[in-house]
């Protein structure tokens, strides 16, 4: 069993300042939205295993450029109803590796 997911999420406001007139800190900026566009595929292995592949762009804030980031998330299922899953941002953490 599979599906596909596509989404866009835009803010059209600008980047938050604190009072004072100086950008967030990063500590901050994580509560703060990301301008971004997608798809991903999820396709179920078996009833236990799964992945999901795809990419997205990526409006970082701040920044007026766009950053392509790939999607590659193996995950399990746990639970008696198999409602809950765990998984793992690879294609994300192999792009922090490799570098943009």
């Amino acid at each position: 069993m599979s599906s596909a997911t596509i989404y866009a999420i835009y803010y059209l406001s600008k980047p938050p300042f604190m009072a004072n007139g100086m950008p967030l800190p990063p500590s901050m900026l994580g509560y703060y939205g990301y301008t971004r566009f997608g798809c991903n595929v999820d396709y179920k292995v078996t009833e236990h295993i799964g992945v999901q592949v795809g990419g997205q762009i990526v409006k970082r804030t701040y920044s007026n450029r766009y950053e392509a980031d790939p999607i590659a998330t193996p995950y399990i299922m746990v639970g008696r109803k198999k409602k809950i899953g765990i998984g793992l941002p690879v294609g994300q953490i192999l792009q922090g590796f490799l570098g943009k």
